[in-house]
């Protein structure tokens, strides 16, 4: 797999984003940013099990996935592949960084901001 980051930004009903503050790469710490980060093979065995999900040609672009892999772990709630927005592409040699954003329901907001 080549280098490849997500970059998320949630937005809640009243136009607020979720922000957290980075505690690595040292460089970033205490820095504040959207949620994401890179893509592993996790990401690609969730790509194959997914069926519910699909695209015509039969999956989701793995970069989805890793979003999605990252939302969750960052802020709690599972979101599908097709509630992402965007897919802005920034070439960063040597990584790609695909930037996407999501409008929150109020109970998904609410959820994010507990953890």
């Amino acid at each position: 797999m080549d280098d490849t980051y997500v970059l998320i930004f949630a937005f809640d009903p009243e136009g607020n984003v979720l922000l957290r503050r980075k505690r690595r790469p040292d460089w970033q710490h205490e820095l504040w940013n959207g949620l994401g980060g890179q893509g592993n093979m996790d990401d690609t065995a969730a790509r194959t099990r997914d069926f519910n999900f699909n695209d015509d040609e039969g999956h989701w672009p793995l970069e989805r996935y890793i979003a999605v892999r990252k939302f969750r772990a960052e802020a709690g709630p599972e979101l599908p592949p097709q509630r992402l927005r965007g897919n802005i592409i920034v070439p960063f040699p040597p990584c790609t960084l695909h930037v996407f954003w999501v409008d929150l329901t109020a109970a998904e907001a609410k959820c994010c901001y507990q953890t």
